[in-house]
């Protein structure tokens, strides 16, 4: 028998600004191959699964993104530090839909 991993909430916001999920984002909007068991660098205190889970939460936001014609650019991800309001309200639209969880 096998265990379940321990979840806690989290905000939206922790989750989008999380250095894989936006790799995740570019990846898939670069068509590039999934890469699940790259390192990335960034949050410490994160586990890899942890990593790999934003990963692919990148990978299917920009699938979702795609699909409903949102354009948003990685380049403009942050403005002056904080994240853009349109990358949030985005993620909460493919919330509400469940594209992504």
């Amino acid at each position: 028998m096998t265990g379940q991993v321990s979840t806690r909430n989290v905000t939206l916001a922790s989750v989008v600004r999380d250095p894989a999920f936006r790799e995740g984002f570019k990846d898939r909007r670069a068509g590039k191959p999934p890469a699940y068991d790259k390192d990335w660098q960034g949050n410490r205190n994160k586990t890899a699964i942890d990593k790999a889970w934003a990963y692919e939460r990148g990978r299917l936001f920009a699938a979702y993104c795609e699909g409903q014609g949102v354009q948003l650019d990685p380049k403009q991800w942050f403005i002056q530090r904080r994240l853009n309001w349109d990358v949030l309200d985005a993620a909460g639209d493919a919330v509400r839909c469940q594209g992504i969880r």
